[in-house]
């Protein structure tokens, strides 16, 4: 199609995406951009029908995401997320990497993508996290795509362009710095 390879929706990728502030207690205000190159990325469905996404290799990070109540994760937004175990009623989140992890957590989620073999493990996956460890306030940021088949930046006002664009070209507002459209930090009513 003259696009390249990367265009196309059968071309699927993995990689690992993180931010954090200054004062985060895993990255520590860091990014990091983890790909194949850095070692093996993988995914399976976890008890409770969690997604666990790792990565093995010269950094190690796990990553859990799960529904409230055990459920199998669908595309959609799942907010005010905790660690496992801590809450069967509420969506969970956990991360952790360099031999850091949280023992307390809030957060919340979005899955774009999330493709099940017909045995239920999972073939393609693709997801947007803001993580707090002990219910601090610096947050990590993070997409995990794994073998997905297209990954989106955020549009969680659903007009059909990334947060970031919103932000950058004045049609939203982001107070706090963090890549979020005011209108929808957790609490606001999204337009």
């Amino acid at each position: 199609d003259g696009i390249g390879d990367a265009c196309d929706p059968e071309h699927n990728v993995s990689f690992i995406l993180l931010t954090s502030e200054p004062g985060e207690a895993l990255l520590e205000g860091e990014d990091l951009r983890l790909t194949l190159g850095d070692g093996e990325i993988q995914a399976a469905v976890g008890q409770g029908g969690a997604m666990e996404v790792w990565l093995d290799g010269l950094e190690s990070w796990r990553f859990l995401l799960g529904a409230a109540g055990g459920g199998q994760l669908a595309p959609g937004l799942y907010e005010m997320a905790v660690r496992q175990p801590f809450s069967r009623s509420r969506a969970f989140l956990s991360v952790s990497g360099r031999g850091v992890g949280c023992s307390e957590v809030s957060g919340r989620f979005e899955i774009g993508e999330a493709v099940f073999a017909l045995d239920g493990q999972i073939e393609r996956f693709a997801a947007h996290f803001e993580h707090h460890c002990e219910y601090d306030a610096p947050a990590l940021w993070g997409t995990i795509s794994y073998n997905a088949s297209a990954v989106r930046e955020r549009d969680c006002d659903g007009n059909g362009l990334p947060d970031r664009e919103d932000i950058d070209a004045g049609r939203s507002t982001d107070q706090n710095p963090n890549g979020i459209a005011d209108a929808c930090e957790p609490g606001q009513q999204v337009p």
